[in-house]
């Protein structure tokens, strides 16, 4: 069985985003205990990591969490998939704090629905009585290659924020994936 979400060996946050950008996005958010943004990839990171691996990032999505559990879903917009079919995936840093993220399986999910689009971002969300299948703890040390179509609860312990580098190529498997940034992952 692969894994959902993978360490790599690229630059740390600091050196791949506008850190002044970052440090305003950041205050803005200081009286939010969880929050979800969405901004133009380029408006936050650095022109070099716009492309990784001939993939083009077009959103950066920023999630807060100030020791807040979120709920499981995915970030599909219409049905739960499997790991062999094309994901929502992302290059996840954390920035202060650690990220808990769990994940189940499709046959632990007892029904779905989908959210409303509130931020040009879709979410399925998802009930399960079963605990996770997988669990990851992520920190500031490295960025994570993560698959966002598995059902998944994020968790931030500390004042967490997690800068999701995003792109709108969907058109590969999980395992074919892996498979393109096997040389970066550690």
């Amino acid at each position: 069985m692969l894994e959902y979400i993978y360490k790599l060996n690229l630059p740390p946050l600091k050196n791949v985003v506008n850190i002044n950008k970052l440090n305003d996005i950041i205050s803005m958010t200081e009286s939010f205990k969880n929050i979800h943004l969405l901004y133009p990839a380029e408006e936050i990171f650095l022109k070099d990591f716009l492309n990784i691996k001939d993939f083009n990032f077009q959103t950066a999505s920023i999630f807060k969490k100030l020791n807040y559990t979120g709920v499981i879903h995915t970030d599909d917009q219409d049905t739960l998939k499997d790991e062999n079919e094309n994901p929502v995936w992302g290059i996840n840093w954390v920035y202060n704090g650690i990220s808990e993220i769990e994940y189940w399986e499709r046959d632990k999910i007892e029904f779905f629905y989908k959210d409303e689009n509130t931020i040009d971002s879709y979410h399925i969300m998802c009930k399960s009585k079963f605990p996770p299948s997988q669990q990851y703890l992520l920190s500031v040390d490295h960025p994570y290659l993560t698959n966002a179509s598995i059902p998944h609860r994020a968790t931030g312990h500390g004042a967490r924020f997690l800068i999701s580098l995003r792109t709108n190529s969907w058109t590969h498997p999980w395992p074919k994936l892996v498979d393109i940034f096997n040389d970066l992952i550690i």
